[in-house]
């Protein structure tokens, strides 16, 4: 047995936990938790570091720890519970571990979650969405949710009870990191863009990750639990959920989902952020499916933003109140809202999975991050600038 900072474990029981590092049980003041080896960062202590390389590496680390520990110290619970945060951070070495309570339930497959009833399966949405509402009122984001960090299984009582765990990744809503490490199949549209701009300085997509990236993820698992095999929607030609955006397609839950999980899920499922609700409007929909009521209408709802996003995304479907709210409905112009005298964007040449091309477009009048775009076939759509410059839409000039 070896022992470090007081936690005894078998030094032959590591295991591999993706690419966030190595993890073993171990046991410290008779209980037990789960210690995991972080991969990065690494420490600069060895004799190779020198002089103001070691330094500034060094004090890359204490800002890392000391984030680390205050995100630990903001998210909700003990560390027990529904939410399994870090009780613990420490360095060993050049390595750093981080300590959480361990969870010893037999763990139910997602793919079987699909045959509960609609009220079991509700409550089991209710119970993850309130866990994570508490998390993004603290402002942080999980940042790496997917089936396998949602612990579900049975009470004696035979309910459905749920652990959500490994918040390694989580951050800051004011401060996401350079690079997000969670799986790309469960990528929110915005962090698939975020994650590709990865080098550029400073990245022109960081203003959109916020909380709502979570609910686009949790919308996708939620999915996986309504349809048999833990299914995400069909999409001909695309490997993972967010491609279907870059297509400039819609995603569309499958059509023998219940209707009110397929209306809840369609709205978190939604393009653009700002048009998804939040986790407590989420809450909501589902408390009412558990009373056995109608779940009505998801509307997008206000979160909060990161500061560097400036003040007209401030919150959603807000201007500044001098210019007064702009309402805007899937995704269609508003009859007020005009061209602007003077075009900043041009017509690009991209084209549509179905053949049509932009005929005209212009800035909307109050968001200068937005673009209003008449496509040659009669649609009108608001896209994100930076999506549609991307897509080659429009063309900056």
């Amino acid at each position: 047995m070896e022992t470090l900072h007081g936690y005894a474990f078998d030094e032959t029981q590591w295991k591999c936990l993706g690419g966030n590092g190595q993890c073993v049980a171990a046991r410290k003041d008779s209980r037990d938790f789960f210690l995991k080896r972080l991969n990065k960062p690494k420490y600069p202590e060895s004799s190779n570091f020198s002089g103001e390389f070691k330094k500034k590496k060094a004090a890359e680390c204490e800002t890392w720890l000391k984030r680390r520990k205050a995100i630990a110290e903001k998210l909700p619970g003990t560390g027990s519970g529904n939410t399994i945060k870090p009780v613990e951070y420490f360095r060993e070495g050049a390595c750093y571990y981080e300590v959480t309570n361990m969870v010893n339930i037999t763990n139910i497959p997602y793919t079987d979650i699909w045959k509960e009833s609609r009220v079991d399966k509700a409550r089991l949405m209710l119970t993850i969405a309130a866990s994570l509402s508490d998390i993004h009122k603290a402002g942080i984001v999980h940042g790496d949710l997917d089936p396998g960090n949602i612990l579900i299984t049975r009470s004696a009582a035979g309910h459905l009870i749920t652990k959500l765990i490994d918040f390694t990744d989580a951050f800051f809503e004011n401060d996401p990191p350079e690079s997000i490490m969670s799986k790309d199949a469960w990528w929110s549209p915005e962090v698939a863009m975020y994650s590709k701009a990865h080098g550029q300085e400073p990245n022109p997509f960081r203003g959109y990750i916020g909380t709502k990236t979570d609910v686009f993820s949790l919308g996708l698992i939620f999915h996986q639990y309504c349809t048999r095999g833990g299914n995400f929607p069909k999409h001909e030609g695309v490997d993972y959920p967010w491609q279907v955006f870059m297509k400039n397609d819609t995603l569309s839950p499958d059509e023998g989902i219940e209707p009110e999980f397929k209306e809840l899920i369609s709205a978190m499922l939604r393009q653009d952020w700002e048009e998804r609700p939040g986790m407590e409007d989420v809450c909501k929909a589902l408390r009412r499916m558990v009373d056995g009521k109608p779940a009505g209408p998801v509307r997008a709802s206000a979160g909060a933003m990161p500061e560097s996003a400036g003040p007209v995304r401030a919150s959603a479907g807000i201007v500044p109140e001098s210019a007064g709210p702009v309402r805007v409905t899937a995704g269609i112009v508003p009859e007020s809202a005009g061209p602007v005298p003077v075009p900043a964007v041009d017509v690009g040449e991209g084209r549509t999975r179905n053949g049509s091309f932009v005929a005209s477009a212009h800035l909307h009048e109050r968001n200068s991050q937005k673009v209003v775009l008449e496509f040659s076939d009669g649609k009108k759509q608001i896209m994100d600038l930076a999506l549609a410059v991307k897509q080659n839409f429009v063309k900056q000039v």
